[in-house]
């Protein structure tokens, strides 16, 4: 794996404690890497949940997910080799286990978020757009509620304003059904089909600071 695969000191992390039993509701958590002893041991602060201090044991193993500027999220699996606690400060020593490799599109975070958007449907021809409001998002689709029906497997081309920034996307249509939240309206699914991977690293950026500090008050991420 090349080295600039690796995160750098100062990258926030998502850890996902693989073995955890009695805390299940720290199953997924937030941290920071502090350190790097060398390519295999890393140390991170140590991974809260609802501002509380996560209580992995040594050996535990855990799943660290990061995003990488221009070239996605990366992950690996590590184990916890020391705990402490120095200067006021508590962190983890943990030793990777496996290889880094590449988070999959079906693999990604899907966060629950209200975003504006607009889509046109590329088989009309006419160039009319439609408003959406989105009900979740991620870097390999959405979806959305909207107030007229759009046939399963149509192509859309989406803009969808993020951070004040619009995201150009096409998608196609993957579900389609009247919504059981608001009558007269229809839940879509969108997944993109072809999308600059810039725009993509939006998104999963966004994703990532709103998971942040969507943890930090204690609120979930969809799987």
């Amino acid at each position: 794996m090349k080295k600039n695969f690796f995160p750098k000191v100062g990258t926030k992390i998502q850890i996902k404690w693989i073995d955890v039993q009695k805390y299940n509701d720290m199953k997924y958590l937030t941290s920071k890497i502090m350190d790097m002893i060398d390519e295999d041991t890393l140390i991170i602060a140590t991974p809260t949940h609802k501002n509380v201090s996560a209580p992995i044991p040594v050996d535990g193993q855990i799943k660290i997910s990061y995003f990488k500027q221009d070239l996605g999220i990366y992950g690996f699996q590590a184990k916890v080799i020391e705990r402490k606690n120095a200067e006021g400060m508590s962190y983890l020593k943990v030793k990777r286990i496996g290889d880094i490799f590449k988070i999959q599109r079906r693999d990604f975070y899907r966060l629950s978020i209200v975003l504006s958007g607009k889509l046109t449907i590329r088989e009309k021809g006419n160039g009319e757009e439609i408003s959406f409001l989105t009900k979740d998002i991620s870097g390999g689709g959405l979806r959305a509620i909207i107030k007229e029906k759009i046939e399963k497997g149509s192509i859309v081309d989406i803009d969808l304003v993020i951070d004040k920034k619009i995201v150009f996307a096409r998608g196609e249509i993957i579900r389609s059904i009247p919504s059981q939240e608001s009558k007269g309206d229809y839940d879509i699914g969108i997944t993109f089909k072809n999308i600059d991977e810039k725009d993509r690293e939006q998104i999963i950026s966004f994703i990532f600071e709103s998971e942040r500090k969507m943890r930090k008050r204690g609120i979930g991420l969809n799987e």
